[in-house]
């Protein structure tokens, strides 16, 4: 059995406000300070479940994330190359008129830009 390495879970009891919803599996998840910290590997796409052995939690919605170090080991084990992660700066595409979205609940920013 492969191993995948730890993962996390993020649990909200808001049905209004879920860390992640259904599609959003592979999306990148970052710190206050906009640093990388893991990806979405899936949830209860926007369902309430209970969980169990927590139980006292009641009916939640969860998230599980996989920490980006996980990855980039994996990787970089696989391929035999350093992972480098080199950060766009967004300012030239704010300057030329694109839209720049970021996203409440993870902290995702994308572009409504053709580019994309």
């Amino acid at each position: 059995m492969l191993d995948h390495g730890p993962q996390f879970g993020i649990v909200s009891e808001s049905h209004e406000d879920p860390f992640s919803l259904k599609g959003d599996s592979g999306a990148g998840v970052f710190d206050e300070e906009g640093r990388i910290c893991g990806f979405v590997l899936g949830g209860t796409r926007g369902e309430a479940v209970g969980l169990e052995g927590h139980e006292h939690l009641g009916l939640v919605f969860a998230s599980y994330i996989t920490p980006f170090s996980v990855i980039k080991e994996r990787v970089e084990s696989v391929t035999g190359r350093t992972v480098v992660i080199d950060i766009m700066n967004l300012q030239p595409l704010k300057e030329g008129g694109t839209t720049i979205f970021r996203s409440r609940r993870s902290g995702i920013t994308t572009a409504d830009s053709a580019m994309w």
